[in-house]
């Protein structure tokens, strides 16, 4: 008699890491980026530990929600370095950096916005 395969556990640690792997796969990042995230990167969201750290102590659902929001956002921030990369090519990022404020200008519009005064 043939043993039937069972279907992995949708709740097992590792199916769930698996899930997120493939998400940011799907999403163009490569695998050392994917190690990267896991393993070098810590998170205010994760309490300043790296998604493994987090993972390790059983924090699944706040590891796969960061992780979540991160795949969320990918299209605008892929966008987001299109036009970086536009307009270093096109020389257009002179014109955008000089029609920056000077950072003390704006901390000194925060500080008069903000004054208690």
């Amino acid at each position: 008699m043939k043993e039937m395969a069972l279907a992995p556990d949708p709740h097992d640690p590792g199916v769930r890491a698996e899930r997120i792997n493939a998400s940011f796969c799907e999403a163009g990042y490569t695998r050392e980026y994917i190690d990267f995230w896991w393993n070098e990167l810590t998170f205010a969201e994760l309490g300043s530990r790296t998604p493994t750290r987090a993972w390790l102590d059983r924090d699944y659902a706040r590891v796969e929600s960061l992780a979540q929001v991160l795949h969320d956002r990918e299209p605008a921030t892929r966008a987001w370095l299109e036009e970086m990369k536009t307009s270093v090519n096109d020389g257009s990022i002179l014109e955008r950096i000089a029609a920056q404020r000077p950072p003390q200008e704006i901390v000194d519009a925060w500080r008069v916005e903000h004054s208690t005064e």
